[in-house]
């Protein structure tokens, strides 16, 4: 399975975090918690391999939930 590659510029990097933890801050539910996080992570530079690792996901999740964070879904 390929892994889709992340290059984001530093601007864009820094905006995303800066939402996605303010999406952190403001859940109490785990579950949506561990979606911004495994994005979170995505936009700081981990590999998706790592974040599978870290948070015990699948690769598919955190392509699905990032595609949805860029979509305005999450």
């Amino acid at each position: 399975m390929a892994i889709p590659s992340v290059s984001f510029s530093s601007r864009r990097c820094a905006n995303a975090n800066a939402e996605v933890q303010e999406f952190i801050d403001s859940r109490l539910d785990a579950r949506e918690v561990r979606k911004a996080l495994a994005v979170k992570l995505v936009y700081q530079g981990y590999k998706y391999e790592e974040i599978q690792t870290i948070l015990d996901l699948s690769i598919s999740s955190i392509t699905s939930w990032k595609e949805a964070y860029k979509n305005k879904l999450i």
